[in-house]
């Protein structure tokens, strides 16, 4: 997201993938919750980076993409508690 806004703010030489060990965790439906840290063996929380996933993998155009669904699920949120609002 921040390649859409700020491509320069962005240092993909320095980026690397992190899953901590949440790869190592069992599969559920139940939400998880997760307190980055740095303690190997602490379970799906760990991160080196204090992050998870691969940023590698961004690019402006995929910022661009999620820029424009929040967007759009903010315009729905506020249409869906204030319907009487139209818009101008």
């Amino acid at each position: 997201m921040i390649m859409a806004i700020n491509p320069d703010a962005v240092y993909l030489d320095r980026a690397r993938s992190d899953y901590g060990e949440m790869l190592l965790q069992p599969d559920t439906v139940f939400y998880r919750s997760s307190i980055f840290a740095n303690r190997p063996g602490s379970g799906v929380d760990h991160s080196d980076t204090g992050v998870r996933g691969d940023p590698t993998l961004a690019s402006v155009e995929k910022g661009r993409v999620f820029l424009e669904a929040m967007a759009d699920d903010l315009i729905d949120g506020l249409r869906a508690l204030y319907p009487r609002l139209t818009r101008q």
